[in-house]
């Protein structure tokens, strides 16, 4: 998922000269916590809601105030290139920058909102606990099941000797079956709606069948 997809594109700015007043209105008003600030349609700067409750006795001009030489991102970079620039520097939002002109902002709540759309999280699926002897090229065969099963593989996580798969599918069952004709031990079976928390309902197969 690339950075355009998930990007704010309605981005308020306001230029070096601006005072800071006017900037602290703009964020107060549209619920915003930083501004880029701009020379043309250039990033200059970048103002935080955390700068404007610092001491400005000696000042009233955001450029006396705001972050100089800014990180920024591309917007043809991926969400989790900017996910990791923002963790690693403290970052809670990226001015989107192309051919040096800022097109967007992204936000940790943007960020956040496009890893749960690639995990399913939000919509209905399933997740299945299937157990496997360490090997190379297992993942990629679970993907080959799921896939020749006409299911929608989202994720694959290892613990252990345990692979907890969550996917989207119209028929389950088939890909237990497949699953297992595959040489695999399904454990559990946990049926999600979107948004919702899993509950045990009865077994299938001698399998925990939650949902």
């Amino acid at each position: 998922m690339l950075v355009r997809d998930r990007m704010s594109r309605k981005v308020l700015t306001v230029a070096p000269r601006d005072t800071l007043e006017h900037a602290h209105d703009l964020m107060h008003e549209h619920g915003v916590r930083h501004l880029p600030i701009v020379r043309g349609a250039r990033l200059a700067g970048v103002l935080s809601d955390r700068d404007l409750r610092k001491d400005h006795a000696s000042t009233t001009c955001v450029q006396d105030v705001m972050t100089l030489n800014p990180a920024s991102i591309s917007p043809d970079a991926s969400v989790d290139e900017a996910a990791v620039i923002m963790e690693k520097h403290k970052f809670s939002a990226l001015p989107v920058v192309e051919k040096a002109r800022v097109v967007g902002i992204l936000t940790t709540t943007d960020v956040l909102r496009a890893f749960v759309a690639l995990s399913g999280a939000a919509e209905p699926t399933t997740r299945i606990i299937v157990s496997s002897k360490a090997g190379r090229g297992i993942e990629r065969q679970i993907r080959r099941v799921v896939h020749a099963s006409h299911g929608e593989l989202k994720w694959i996580h290892r613990q252990g000797q345990e692979l907890h798969l969550r996917l989207k599918a119209r028929h389950v069952d088939e890909i237990v079956t497949a699953l297992e004709a595959a040489g695999f031990n399904v454990s559990a079976v946990v049926s999600s709606p979107a948004g919702g928390a899993a509950t045990e309902r009865g077994t299938h197969s001698g399998k925990r069948v939650l949902e």
